[in-house]
């Protein structure tokens, strides 16, 4: 595993279309240290992501290309993700959501070594007042190293909110 550190400079750039479309560019590059005697190396960095916002529920997704350390171990990893979420009201004080994310990275400077992860998400949330919710989900994880055993997570949710916008 490689140890050094590396350096990454990004900009971004965020935007709207009327009240309902906003989005986010983002791009920049990674400087990966120097291993076996070789060179220091330029890798990309690239995010997209969208909203749309209707007057009964919004539909969001995103995508990003990025090159970072893996905490703990040591590696530099590659990666790329997706997620989308899907929001409906079913009435004034009652919505539901759903959200999937999918990730995949990979080791710079060993190919073989592949990380997957996957999540789901859905559930109720209810406005019990002006700043009050309740929210009630189910999340469901999957995460794979190589060829080891998948690992399966689920857990059910119930929180009690407060938000307050400025």
């Amino acid at each position: 595993p490689n140890a050094q550190p590396a350096h990454s400079l990004h900009a971004g750039w965020n935007g709207t279309r009327g009240t309902r479309f906003a989005f986010s560019l983002a791009g920049g590059v990674t400087v990966l240290p120097a291993t076996d005697g070789s060179e220091r190396e330029l890798a990309p960095f690239a995010l997209v992501e969208g909203s749309l916002n209707g007057r009964h529920g919004s539909f969001a997704a995103r995508y990003s290309h990025s090159v970072s350390q893996a905490l703990g171990t040591g590696r530099i990893r590659e990666g790329d993700s997706v997620s989308v979420s899907v929001t409906r009201s079913l009435t004034t004080w009652l919505s539901v959501f759903a959200h999937y994310g999918y990730g995949r990275s990979h080791d710079v400077f060993d190919p073989d070594f592949v990380f997957e992860v996957q999540g789901y998400e859905g559930g109720l949330r209810a406005s019990l007042a002006r700043d009050l919710a309740l929210i009630a989900a189910y999340v469901r994880r999957r995460a794979s190293n190589g060829d080891a055993p998948a690992t399966v997570s689920s857990a059910a949710h119930l929180a009690l909110t407060y938000s307050k916008g400025f």
